[in-house]
């Protein structure tokens, strides 16, 4: 199979599942309530790790042609293993770093990722405070966010959301892809 013949096969149902899970970073942007929990909120860099997880799913599609491994179901089996193993550890993140604000005079809402601890402005300021009660009296902004919780911790959270959602992606669109190789080469008689 050439890598032209490779991407043409992409045509089928696991061709469209891997192009969705591919392009799904991107499709975050549109805003419906389900979506916004495929990609995590990043603050300035999401724009930009929503490009890089796509390219980094593109490229898993890629390598994938170039990859032999000597049993596929199990190469598939493993790679699906990492989907869910990191699919788990990204919604655990999730849950621990991300919190959804009520804008109530826009009629709406914003998810932001925040760090895992609080700056001493916070502590001093916001003791008794929930993060969501912190986040509405300050603003669901990227200041306020810098404001109330430490840099480092902030960063720390927002890699492991965006490591573990990227490392999912990519495992599920190799799947894919190795499962588009395995069944091309069922499908044509032996040489």
């Amino acid at each position: 199979m050439t890598l032209k013949e490779y991407y043409l096969s992409y045509k089928g149902l696991l061709g469209l599942l891997a192009a969705l899970v591919t392009c799904s970073p991107l499709l975050a942007l549109i805003p419906v309530d389900v979506v916004k929990y495929i990609f995590p909120p990043l603050g300035i860099v999401d724009l930009i790790a929503r490009v890089i997880s796509v390219l980094a799913a593109i490229a898993a599609t890629f390598a994938v042609y170039f990859w032999k491994p000597r049993k596929v179901t199990r190469a598939i089996s493993i790679l699906i293993g990492g989907f869910f193993f990191s699919a788990i550890i990204y919604t655990v993140a999730f849950l621990i770093s991300v919190r959804s604000i009520e804008i109530p005079s826009e009629r709406t809402s914003v998810m932001v990722s925040v760090g895992y601890y609080r700056s001493g402005f916070a502590l001093n300021n916001f003791a008794n405070f929930s993060d969501e009660q912190m986040l509405t009296s300050r603003g669901p902004n990227e200041e306020e966010i810098r404001r109330c919780w430490t840099l480092s911790s902030i960063i720390a959270a927002r890699m492991v959301l965006w490591l573990t959602c990227t490392i999912s992606l990519v495992s599920l669109a190799a799947a894919f892809g190795l499962g588009i190789i395995a069944s091309k080469d069922r499908s044509q008689p032996d040489a």
